[in-house]
């Protein structure tokens, strides 16, 4: 949807005001994409310090972890974006608060939740393949893997938090929590 646009062009739409466009999940997810880039890198770069050494496959099963990686944290970024315009059109829907409409709302705001909670989880792996690699990894590259770290885990925070006002959000707009 909007991955495959410039950087720039990919941050004006985030800033922009109008639906659909990539907001905060989607910004996570990326997050997490340019970590899988970083942790692909350091793969390549320790692989070719130490060619056709002991390590060499273990190098190719994490480059290739990283790249899965990547390519999940990309379609997560779309696909957040997807679920958002689905709670903004769910929530113009739900003017008149009549039960069917705030179980769309509700609903919109769980598929957002459950975006958030597959974006959490790959950022989960995200540090752990960071960490199956620190060992392995060459020395100018390991800044990057603490990098990776770092970002992970405040996008994991933010991921966390995120999920929990959207649980709330159908309330705040006036529809009653159902279970």
């Amino acid at each position: 949807m909007f991955t495959n646009r410039s950087v720039r062009e990919y941050i004006e739409k985030m800033a922009g005001t109008t639906f659909p466009s990539p907001k905060g999940g989607s910004a996570l997810a990326i997050t997490g994409a340019m970590g899988a880039a970083l942790i692909k890198m350091c793969c390549q770069v320790s692989a070719k310090r130490n060619p056709g050494g002991p390590g060499e496959t273990r190098y190719r099963e994490l480059r290739e972890q990283a790249e899965a990686l990547m390519d999940r944290f990309l379609f997560l970024a779309d696909r957040d974006t997807e679920v958002v315009e689905e709670m903004i059109q769910a929530l113009r829907l739900a003017k008149g608060k009549t039960p069917e409409q705030c179980s769309t709302l509700q609903d919109s705001y769980q598929a957002a939740a459950q975006a958030l909670v597959e974006i959490k989880n790959s950022l989960q792996e995200l540090t752990e393949l960071a960490e199956k690699l620190r060992p392995l990894c060459a020395t100018s590259c390991v800044i990057d893997l603490y990098i990776v770290r770092h970002l992970a885990r405040a996008a994991m925070e933010a991921t966390a938090e995120s999920v929990l006002d959207n649980g709330l959000m159908p309330q705040k707009s006036g529809c009653p929590l159902t279970t």
